[in-house]
């Protein structure tokens, strides 16, 4: 995700109170191959975002490890 870090503000304590910034969804469906899509930062109400209003979220499809074997008793 680009950018990492972005700058926000807003009232002291909501600032504090805040973990992390959210992004829009990105679809997957349909998806066969790695892709790089910009969504929308969502933030909650009261913070405002000065640095960047999207994100580039990068996805990477690649097939699933094998199953494990169940061993036989």
């Amino acid at each position: 995700v680009e950018p990492q870090l972005v700058t926000v503000v807003g009232e002291v304590q909501e600032v504090r109170n805040l973990q992390a910034v959210l992004t829009g969804v990105v679809p997957l469906e349909g998806a066969d191959h790695s892709f790089t899509r910009t969504v929308p930062l969502i933030l909650p109400e009261g913070i405002s975002n000065i640095s960047a209003r999207e994100a580039r979220v990068s996805v990477r499809i690649a097939p699933a490890p094998p199953s494990p074997t169940p061993a036989n008793p």
